[in-house]
């Protein structure tokens, strides 16, 4: 039976937006659970349908889960240094107590953006990657808005995004995610990886999966992933968070070089 340790920081950062967002905007959001931590995680996510819900869900009781931290807060400005450094610290401290692990499973945004780290879920994964070692499997889950880096992609070994906005497939993501865990940890980690980053942003009201252009590249992604691949996944991208690379992408995680 093998230990997977489940974790989540998210944020979706709008860097047009004034002030900060702080540790107690994560503590004590107005409208979702706030930080919790161990049990209070799988507590929490048996009653309802994020994508951390879904991962838990689809491990069927297989393996040994040790549930570290998962905060999320409303959308705003700037992470602070000090949210994200006590935030962070926290989950890679648990990390540290429950190794080893055989995998990660973080539930994430991909559009956080703080004082000193513009790609901040980039900078969490080469965290948990030099703690949790090399042999260890790396998952993570992302919001359709989420703006996908190059560093992201080499230390995740797979990347499972919403594929719907407005967003109503979180749970079914987590599911994904747990079978490309099983994967992951009876394969190994995966040597091909892929990255493309397009040269334009995508207006909020266009990214709509409901309509086109999304509709139909979402609809087109998901339709290109073969056997030999992981994770195929297409991101909008997040224009507010001001940052060079806020477009959409396309990353692939895959057995075969791709």
């Amino acid at each position: 039976m093998a230990r997977i340790a489940i974790a989540g920081f998210m944020h979706e950062t709008n860097c047009f937006v004034p002030g900060v967002t702080d540790y107690g905007d994560f503590a004590r959001p107005a409208d979702r659970p706030g930080i919790l931590r161990g049990d209070e995680v799988m507590a929490e996510f048996a009653k309802q349908g994020a994508s951390t819900a879904g991962f838990i869900a689809g491990n069927d009781g297989n393996h040994k889960l040790s549930p570290l931290l998962w905060t999320s807060t409303t959308p705003g400005p700037e992470v602070t240094a000090h949210a994200y450094e006590r935030i962070s610290g926290e989950i890679l401290s648990r990390l540290s107590d429950v190794l080893p692990v055989d995998g990660v499973y973080l539930d994430l945004h991909g559009a956080m953006v703080s004082e000193h780290h513009a790609d901040g879920e980039g900078e969490l994964l080469r965290r948990v990657r030099a703690v949790a070692g090399e042999e260890a499997a790396v998952v993570i889950t992302l919001d359709y808005h989420a703006n996908v880096t190059p560093q992201m992609v080499a230390l995740a070994d797979a990347i499972l995004p919403y594929h719907t906005y407005p967003h109503v497939d979180q749970h079914a993501t987590g599911l994904r995610a747990a079978a490309a865990m099983k994967r992951l940890l009876i394969e190994g980690r995966p040597q091909g990886r892929a990255l493309r980053q397009l040269p334009f942003l995508l207006p909020l009201n266009y990214q709509c999966t409901l309509v086109e252009p999304s509709k139909g590249i979402v609809e087109t992604a998901f339709s290109r992933q073969t056997d030999e691949m992981l994770s195929l996944a297409y991101l909008a991208g997040f224009p507010p968070s001001d940052l060079a690379n806020c477009g959409p992408t396309v990353s692939c995680h895959a057995y075969d070089q791709v």
